[in-house]
């Protein structure tokens, strides 16, 4: 049980605290403010060095590498098996991946080998989804040719007529409508000489 001597003693000891501005300030409003100032502080995390061993060679290892290199969440360094085991005993890199031989379509995921420090066992599960996301992306990298051959739609036209004269006769109408002209030899020769 309190007992009032130690009632009176909290009183007077609570008096003695609130006319100290100093120490009302430290003891209470510092850590406030200390907590406030670190926990808006926080921003992105650093990204993960990891390493990776690339036995495939193949086209979709190498989309999938690409597709790594574009993630923010990690920074890459390649090389060979003994050397990212060295790095990651000296703690250079938190983890590496090895892409087997066999590692040329998606069926094959499941032979891709991760191997971290100790450590970072609980960065295993993000560094697991963030590259299995990047197995998905790579798996919907596709090629395109942008200066070769373009492929264009066909569509049908009136009087079974090719797409290059349909085109040409309604650039020639419509420039006549822009130039209120009736007879195609009323507009510049300028005019003619755009539209060949």
């Amino acid at each position: 049980m309190i007992t009032s001597l130690q009632i009176h003693l909290a009183k007077v000891f609570l008096k003695i605290f609130l006319r100290n501005r100093q120490a009302i300030l430290f003891s209470l409003f510092f850590p406030l403010i200390f907590m406030g100032a670190f926990s808006f502080s926080g921003g992105e995390r650093d990204p993960f060095l990891i390493g990776i061993n690339d036995e495939s060679k193949s086209k979709f290892s190498s989309d999938f590498i690409q597709a790594l290199e574009k993630e923010k969440l990690f920074t890459l360094k390649i090389g060979n098996f003994d050397e990212l085991q060295a790095f990651l005993a000296e703690g250079e890199i938190q983890g590496f991946v090895v892409i087997p031989a066999n590692f040329k379509e998606i069926s094959n995921l499941g032979t891709l080998k991760f191997y971290v420090d100790a450590s970072q066992t609980r960065q295993v599960s993000i560094i697991r989804q963030a590259l299995n996301n990047t197995v998905e992306i790579s798996q919907k990298i596709e090629e395109f040719d942008l200066f070769g051959n373009y492929k264009m739609p066909k569509f049908p036209t009136k009087d079974n007529k090719d797409s290059k004269t349909l085109l040409k006769e309604l650039a020639n109408d419509g420039l006549l409508r822009r130039l209120n002209k009736t007879n195609p030899n009323e507009v510049s020769e300028i005019y003619r000489e755009r539209l060949s």
